[in-house]
């Protein structure tokens, strides 16, 4: 996500000034598309599902999935501002700079669950944190 963003602001600094076409732009983003679909697309429900305990998951679901639809609604509706602000360069510059916490994170702070069952992943949330 993070370095076809970079390549897209790269294009919108650079592209005309080198002679590329703008089908390497859809290019770019269709691969951003696919980079998405299959990192944070596609498990950030699986996650969020898996970090909470049993007795509250209902509702912290729909407080994540509230506080997600959110989020995506603030950045359709700022995204037209940040292009008339940063102009489309920075626009996705910034977007890519934003990943990088996230990425830190994940990297960090998320364990790996596959092969957990929910109790296990449950009582890893639970236990104190190692200092």
């Amino acid at each position: 996500m993070i370095l076809s963003l970079m390549l897209i602001s790269f294009y919108f600094v650079y592209g005309e000034e080198l002679g590329i076409g703008s089908i390497y732009l859809l290019i770019l983003f269709l691969f951003y598309v696919f980079a998405t679909a299959i990192s944070i697309s596609a498990v950030i429900f699986v996650l969020l599902s898996e970090m909470y305990p049993n007795q509250i998951r209902g509702i912290a679901m729909s407080i994540a999935g509230f506080s997600l639809w959110v989020g995506t609604y603030l950045i359709g509706q700022l995204t037209p501002w940040l292009l008339e602000i940063l102009a489309p360069a920075g626009t996705f510059l910034l977007f890519a700079i934003m990943c990088l916490p996230y990425l830190y994170l994940m990297w960090k702070y998320i364990p790996e669950t596959a092969g957990k069952s929910l109790e296990e992943i449950e009582a890893y949330w639970l236990e104190e944190p190692k200092v």
